[in-house]
């Protein structure tokens, strides 16, 4: 499997408790996404004329051109903040590196990576659809009128992102929603908390699918929770399976890419449906059923050729 994350490169936070230096990494992200959030609304106002006390109910203006490039902005600062410089920082703090940035996966895992993320969407929507319909008992109604308000917020803004007129708005959604979260959040959760998490539990499973529930919590859009924990714990079996950051890396970007795409080519009436709808329809079953058996089939094959690779790099030292 993955070979020692902490032996990168010495430091004196090596034997340093997990749950201290997971409380270091969430100051870190609290920090940089606090100063790097109140950068981007100095710049919305510096560029657009918006007050910070505008910007809240921006949200509701997005198909106004600047609203939208305004929001685009703020978004990107905050993942970047949030989620790209903080793991970043955390090395540079403590001098551990829990992923190798030059450790890249094998052509044929990366492949089967790929595919398995497009095999896996009828498993996200059917869970999707299943989690979206759960109900909390009566005395939950504040909890849930929360949580529905929460992601009716979050349904606007995406299909304020989502909507796109040129190659340029394609570009620019890429940007915001595939590469930066695609880089950032696999270097937290999966480069950074996963084995924090292994070190605290001696168990890579116990990490893999607590990463994968902080990495759903944290979006706070709790009728998309499973969906987004499933694919928290599938990033989190390909980073730990191939060693490489680089894989979940790819797998992310092209899971949200292939939406943005998708959503731009049916906007565009190139395309008549869209992904939504695999796992979902009649034949949900069998679409759900040949899902779940490729992506097994697929991490066995990854899992497979992960042995062998590390059997070739004992013999070859």
């Amino acid at each position: 499997m993955n070979p020692n994350p902490f032996n990168f490169y010495p430091s004196k936070w090596k034997d340093a408790n997990s749950s201290y230096l997971l409380l270091i990494l969430l100051f870190l992200s609290l920090m940089i996404a606090s100063v790097l959030t109140s950068f981007s609304m100095l710049l919305a106002h510096k560029i657009w004329g918006f007050s910070i006390k505008e910007l809240p109910e921006l949200s509701g203006r997005l198909a106004e051109h600047n609203v939208l490039r305004c929001m685009q902005m703020l978004q990107l600062f905050s993942s970047i903040g949030l989620f790209m410089l903080p793991p970043i920082a955390f090395i540079f703090i403590t001098k551990l590196r829990y992923f190798s940035t030059t450790t890249l996966p094998k052509l044929s895992v990366a492949v089967v990576g790929v595919i398995l993320m497009w095999s896996f969407l009828p498993i996200i929507n059917f869970s999707a659809e299943w989690n979206a319909s759960l109900q909390l008992p009566g005395y939950f109604d504040s909890i849930m009128q929360w949580i529905h308000e929460k992601e009716r917020e979050a349904s606007i803004v995406a299909t304020g992102f989502l909507k796109m007129e040129t190659i340029i708005d394609l570009l620019i959604s890429l940007l915001i929603i595939a590469i930066i979260p695609a880089i950032g959040e696999e270097l937290l959760f999966r480069g950074t908390v996963q084995p924090l998490l292994n070190k605290a539990f001696n168990n890579p499973h116990l990490a893999i699918w607590g990463a994968a529930f902080v990495f759903s919590f944290i979006h706070f859009q709790f009728l998309g929770f499973l969906p987004r924990f499933l694919i928290g714990g599938f990033l989190g079996y390909l980073f730990y399976w191939s060693g490489s950051i680089w894989l979940p890396i790819l797998v992310h970007f092209v899971n949200n890419a292939t939406a943005v795409i998708i959503y731009y080519l049916y906007q565009q009436e190139y395309i008549f449906h869209t992904t939504d709808e695999l796992g979902t329809g009649n034949f949900k079953l069998i679409e759900v059923g040949s899902s779940v058996l490729l992506v097994a089939i697929g991490l066995r094959f990854i899992f497979l050729k992960t042995i062998q690779m590390s059997k070739q790099n004992k013999l070859s030292n």
